[in-house]
């Protein structure tokens, strides 16, 4: 992927959409938590990599958001959020969504927080970035 102004704002795009998608799922009970958390997830990864992007680093293509925390501390940028917070949303970029057990419930009022606090930090960096 480019690491570039161009492929920050599509991945923050891409991000937005995901919050969308988890915000419509959140709201339609206990049947869809297990999609409802996997877009969060996504929503956050994108937003942490378009972060990465803006900023000429390279983005690989991992759901590990432990490791898109250790880049993005490599370039000098402090996430938003908590290291277990992140830890919490990790599982359902793979393991949960390959699995029929029971999930593990997040807090749906802190999972929406968590995903608003990163796409606005993600976006105040970003165009932070573009201005002289």
């Amino acid at each position: 992927m480019k690491n570039d102004r161009g492929s920050a704002e599509m991945l923050l795009r891409i991000a937005q959409e995901d919050r969308k998608v988890f915000l419509l799922l959140a709201d339609q009970g206990s049947e869809f938590l297990r999609q409802a958390f996997f877009h969060a997830q996504q929503a956050v990864e994108k937003a942490l990599k378009a972060v990465l992007a803006s900023r000429g680093h390279p983005v690989r293509k991992t759901h590990d958001l432990m490791e898109l925390y250790g880049s993005l501390e490599s370039v000098g940028l402090s996430c938003p959020l908590a290291l277990d917070e992140l830890d919490q949303l990790s599982p359902y970029a793979a393991m949960f969504r390959y699995d029929d057990t029971d999930i593990p419930r997040l807090d749906m009022d802190v999972a929406r927080a968590t995903v608003a606090r990163t796409i606005e930090w993600a976006s105040a960096l970003i165009n932070e970035h573009d201005q002289p």
